[in-house]
């Protein structure tokens, strides 16, 4: 006769969760609503095609060669770039790119350097900044200038040779060049003011001369001027304003397009595609010229952005745009730009890159290529250019990627957590997060799903893939049985 103890076994159904079509991240949702697809974060990766691959990252800048293949450029006679400007420039005898990098340094120098081919750094006298300025190319007296200007700055030319300045200009915030005036905006003013036809050093106030726009609303001052689409737009802190502007000022036509309640962030505003895009305390728009759309409305991590050194361009289809994120636990330091957002136009799709500190960028395209120039903080030494290696130069950034906490369809229910298949070409150090603790497991990587036993209960479970290379995971499973008892 058997007089030993019964043990009773709950009786179970079992499960499995498919991940094998990855979305992107959405943080304005409650996790709670989410599937297992949508991640809570997904940081220096992108998610194409159902994949999760290499997310974006920064080489040392490559420029075309004539005729053929590129170069780089020699060490930076600085270690602390502060600005980068492309001066575009053409040698029309030959018909060929002359163009130039011009740097602004942590004190206030510049210098020049070809890249249209190999050459070495040069300064450029009589001009010294040790504030950011703004810049703007110009076809003046059949030469190729630049100009600069800031608060501080009077109007400063540079032809490649000598530095001209124009002390009757407005202290300038932004320019922009449309049908050969000049249009800017001005430190602390509403107004706009335009330049004489094709003399941006005439500023003359005249019907036949140079003149200024002034606005009677309280939209606030006049942050940023585009010429775009045949038409001179005029971003205020709380709207847009359409000019139509050809050469007879006497002509020129003024219309409201857009009014906001909330505030334009001036240094996110930037001409991608066929796009106008720029920030707001209220998120990410996209402006073709007539209508506004919120676009990106899955991030939270787009309102109420830090401005303070916020930096924005395009790069192929996406608008990029660097700042500082409070909530980002970051290897940089405090107020540096530690967080990038990247939105393409096309898919209306984002990525997020941490830990990746812009100070200045810049879009550049010349020949087969279309980029941009950038520069990092702690590399200043270097004129970087986006890629798709993960890094930032020669360090892999670290990939996360964590789905939403599931309780896989029952609150009530504990379920016991067999095994977990993953299919990634490159190694993954896996967190397995529940109720009952936290457990780690690393997978080496390669062209077959590799399978994790895990043999844990939990109520609840969250998995996070960290990456410190490469990222190619093509999804996961998870086996579980749902316990009855």
């Amino acid at each position: 006769m058997f007089n030993g103890k019964v043990h009773t076994v709950a009786p179970t159904r079992k499960h499995k969760v498919r991940a094998y079509n990855f979305k992107e991240v959405n943080t304005v949702i409650n996790s709670n609503l989410l599937d297992f697809n949508t991640p809570e974060m997904a940081v220096n990766l992108r998610i194409q095609g159902g994949k999760l691959i290499t997310g974006l990252g920064v080489v040392e800048a490559q420029f075309p060669a004539n005729p053929s293949g590129t170069f780089t450029l020699p060490t930076p006679p600085t270690t602390s770039i502060e600005q980068i400007f492309v001066y575009k420039r053409t040698d029309r005898q030959k018909n060929m790119d002359d163009s130039y990098l011009i740097i602004r340094t942590n004190i206030g120098d510049f210098y020049k350097i070809s890249i249209a081919r190999p050459d070495e750094w040069a300064q450029i006298y009589d001009i010294s900044s040790v504030e950011d300025v703004v810049a703007i190319n110009f076809r003046f007296k059949e030469k190729d200038v630049i100009f600069f200007c800031n608060q501080h700055m009077v109007l400063t030319m540079y032809d490649g040779e000598c530095i001209k300045i124009n002390s009757n200009a407005p202290k300038i915030t932004s320019m922009t060049e449309h049908y050969g005036r000049m249009f800017v905006s001005s430190f602390g003013e509403g107004d706009i003011w335009f330049s004489d036809d094709f003399n941006p050093m005439n500023w003359n106030v005249s019907l036949s001369g140079a003149g200024y726009i002034r606005f009677s609303d309280n939209l606030g001052n006049a942050i940023k001027v585009l010429s775009f689409n045949d038409y001179v737009y005029v971003f205020r802190e709380h709207g847009i304003y359409r000019l139509t502007a050809f050469i007879d000022q006497t002509n020129f036509e003024l219309n409201k397009v857009i009014e906001l309640g909330s505030k334009i962030y001036a240094q996110s505003i930037t001409i991608c595609r066929d796009k106008i895009m720029f920030l707001t305390d209220n998120g990410m728009y996209s402006f073709d010229g007539y209508s506004l759309k919120k676009v990106a409305t899955n991030l939270k991590e787009l309102n109420n952005v830090d401005e303070t050194n916020l930096q924005a361009s395009c790069f192929n289809d996406s608008y990029v745009v660097c700042f500082h994120n409070p909530n980002f636990s970051s290897n940089t330091d405090e107020k540096e730009n530690n967080c990038m957002i990247t939105y393409n136009i096309a898919t209306d799709k984002v990525d997020i890159t941490k830990d990746l500190p812009i100070v200045a960028i810049i879009p550049y395209v010349q020949g087969k290529i279309s980029n941009c120039l950038c520069i990092v903080r702690h590399f200043e030494e270097f004129i970087g250019m986006f890629d798709y290696s993960g890094r930032m130069f020669n360090q892999y950034l670290m990939s996360s990627y964590r789905t939403v906490k599931s309780y896989l369809g029952n609150l009530n229910k504990d379920k016991y957590i067999r095994k977990l298949m993953l299919l990634s070409t490159y190694p993954v150090k896996i967190c397995l997060c529940t109720d009952r603790g936290m457990f780690n497991y690393d997978v080496k990587g390669g062209d077959k799903p590799q399978q994790i036993n895990i043999n844990k209960k939990a109520r609840w479970v969250q998995i996070i893939f960290n990456m410190t290379k490469d990222v190619d995971i093509s999804g996961f499973e998870l086996d579980y049985e749902e316990l009855q008892g």
